[in-house]
This record gives structure tokens, C-alpha cells and sequence, in this order.
């Protein structure tokens, strides 16, 4: 009994250790640390946004009140910026921070101005495609002019995160001139609000990236199914998973999200982000997979294993076993006689490289006495 027993443990041990280094371990490995990764992240990364933003700032405010109410003299009028490049882009980043920028000089017609001098402005709505706002209170902007009077500098300033937060996305809307002392000088304005939780795109492009190299490992599984996995190949594939989750999500993460500041996050934009993380994984895997297989797994084995083992030794199919023949009892061989030998000496003795025994001369015979003649 305790043999038995000892016998199935080794047994399993062995089993277990030849598992523990096959292709099969890897990606359960890999299921696991993406499975934790994910949840990790949505558990810690998960909160809601805090509307803690700054208000945004208006330095020509007062300025721009007390020198209305000393203006005399015509209205001027300021050239609008072109809509080709005279856009302003405003790029809010992803902190609490308010961002500002201005727009390319106006020229001022008909007259000059006072010299660096404050200009009341005001601003249209600026709405996203879908029509939703950034409120009023998040957005302030101004205008001065130059040290000669004769051109007009606009600026924006926004807070995406003053009061309340906005969605994020792409708003466009205009800024002009509204004071007694100029007026147009209207400037296009385009206000990036960057996505918050980068984390989420993140997580959803390595989750579908892994489900995407999954499935295209359970379609090489189907067509190898006699054949059955590579031990002591561990690392190797877990390195080939670790290539396609780092080169397919981040290279959709950043194409997607990172480097699109009009990125919102809806359902239908997670949806295309999902698509093109696993489509990708699933397209990039075979080709990994053929490198691995083809060139990697062939140099290993013509080095030594990955443990340093010695290299193996191809098994040398042993010949079928032929069945031996019956014995058959061997007749003895009767030596030859020669016809000059006595009886019983083998001529030449098996008939072989024995010389044959002299013959004894033959004795002389006397000749026969003769009759005598008769007369």
C-alpha cells in the first residue's frame, strides 16, 4: 500500500513539474496577472471626480471697466482672425489646472488705440458635437493691445474643473470684442477637454488584447491537437504573451486616447477601443507565435534548454523484432573415402587441407618358373 501510494505521488509530481514548464501554465499564469491587474486597478483607480479646479483668472476685469468709462471718440473696429489659422486651440490637461492661450494679433482699422490698453470682451457658447455646454463660470477671457495701439491680442482662459466637472470632449465656440472702444475682432476657439480615467482605456485595451491572444492560441491549440504541448517552454511563451500585451494596447491606447484630446469615453468609442485591442492581439499573435516556434524554440534546443539543461537527444525508434527461425539439428558430415586409402582413413582427412597417408609400396612378385620345351 505505502508503495503504491509513494509510486502516485512521484507520479503526480512529475506530472505536475512537466505542467508547470508547458505552454498550457503560461497563459493560466497570464490569465491570472491580467485577472489581478484589472481588478486592482478598478478597486484603487475607481473614484469619483472632485470638482476642485481654480477658478479662471481675469486680469483686465477691473481695467477694462474704469478705462470704458473715460473712452471718447468713435468706435474702432478690429479684423476677426481667419477660421484657417487663427483658431485658437485651448488644451486642458487632466489635473485641476486652468489653461490659457491667445490668439495671433488684430489688426485695428479706421485708428489707433491707447497703448497697452484693457478691452472688454465676451464669448458665445462653446458646445460639443453632441450639444452639450462648458458652463459660463468655467471660462473667462480679455483682450489687450500693443505698446503702438494699433493691434489687438485676445485671450482665453478655462477651468474645466471650477463648480462642477465637465465631460470630456471637443467645444468649440467664438470670442470678441465688447467695448465701447472696439468692436469685432472675433477669434474661433476650440477647447480640449482631456479624459479623466485613462486608467479604465487602459484596462479594457489589455483585458480584450489578452482575450484576443487567447483566442488566437485556442485556434493554434485546435489545429496541433495531436501534437501535444512543449514542455520546459514556460518563460518563452510567458515573454511572447508579455510582447503582444505591451505592443498591441499601448499602441491602440496612445493612437486612441493619449494622443486624441476630444476623446470622451462613450460607449460606442470603448467599443471601437475593445475592437481594435483584441483585433490586433489576434492578428499580431500568429506571427509571434510562427517567430517563437520557428526560430526561438529550434536555436533553444540546439543550445541547451532554457534551464540549462543539456540539449536533447532525438530517440532513435528501436527495429521491429523479428521472429527467430526454427533450429533445424544439423546432420554430421561422413568423411570421404579415397579409393587408394585403407579402409577407414579419411582421403585427405575431412576432405579438406589434411594430406592423405602414404600408400606402402606393393611387395615384388617373383616371376613364374618356365616349362621346358618339349624336342
Amino acid at each position: 500500500m505505502e508503495a503504491s501510494t509513494g509510486r502516485a505521488t512521484r507520479n503526480w509530481r512529475q506530472f505536475a513539474a512537466s505542467i508547470a514548464r508547458s505552454e498550457v501554465a503560461a497563459v493560466l499564469v497570464m490569465m491570472v496577472i491580467v485577472a489581478l491587474a484589472t481588478t486592482v486597478l478598478a478597486l484603487v483607480m475607481d473614484h469619483p471626480e472632485l470638482a476642485s479646479g481654480q477658478a479662471p483668472a481675469n486680469p483686465c476685469a477691473a481695467a477694462a471697466g474704469a478705462a470704458a468709462t473715460r473712452a471718447a471718440g468713435p468706435q474702432l473696429v478690429v479684423a476677426d482672425a481667419s477660421t484657417d489659422n487663427g483658431t485658437v486651440a485651448v488644451f486642458t490637461d487632466r489635473a485641476d489646472d486652468a489653461a490659457q492661450r491667445q490668439s495671433k494679433q488684430l489688426a485695428v482699422e479706421g485708428g489707433t488705440l491707447q497703448p497697452n490698453e484693457c478691452l472688454g470682451t465676451s464669448f458665445s457658447g462653446f458646445v460639443r458635437s453632441d450639444g452639450r455646454s462648458i458652463p459660463g463660470s468655467q471660462v473667462s477671457s480679455w483682450a489687450e493691445s500693443d505698446n503702438t495701439g494699433t493691434r489687438v491680442t485676445v485671450y482665453i482662459e478655462v477651468s474645466p474643473r471650477y463648480g462642477t466637472v465637465t465631460a470630456p470632449g471637443g467645444y468649440t465656440g467664438n470670442v470678441y470684442l465688447d467695448d465701447v472702444r472696439a468692436t469685432g475682432g472675433s477669434v474661433p476657439v476650440y477647447i480640449h477637454v482631456e479624459y479623466q480615467d485613462v486608467w479604465r482605456a487602459a484596462m479594457l485595451c489589455f483585458g480584450a488584447a489578452w482575450a484576443g491572444f487567447f483566442w488566437a492560441w485556442l485556434v493554434n491549440l485546435t489545429k496541433q491537437a495531436d501534437a501535444p504541448p512543449p514542455d520546459n517552454l514556460f518563460w518563452l511563451y510567458i515573454v511572447l504573451q508579455l510582447s503582444v500585451l505591451v505592443v498591441v494596447p499601448l499602441s491602440v491606447l496612445d493612437a486612441q486616447v493619449l494622443t486624441n484630446p476630444d476623446w470622451s469615453g462613450d460607449v460606442t468609442q470603448y467599443a471601437v477601443l475593445a475592437t481594435l485591442a483584441g483585433g490586433g492581439a489576434l492578428a499580431t499573435t500568429p506571427t509571434l507565435r510562427a517567430l517563437v516556434d520557428r526560430v526561438v524554440i529550434p536555436l533553444v534546443r540546439k543550445s541547451g534548454s532554457l534551464s540549462g539543461a543539456a540539449p536533447e537527444v532525438p530517440e532513435i525508434p528501436a527495429l521491429p523484432v523479428v521472429p527467430a527461425a526454427p533450429v533445424v539439428p544439423t546432420v554430421p558430415v561422413v568423411p570421404a573415402i579415397s579409393a587408394g586409402s585403407p579402409a577407414g582413413t579419411p582421403a585427405g582427412g575431412d576432405g579438406g587441407s589434411l594430406p592423405a597417408p602414404p600408400v606402402p609400396p606393393k611387395p615384388p612378385v617373383p616371376p613364374a618358373p618356365r616349362e621346358p620345351m618339349e624336342m
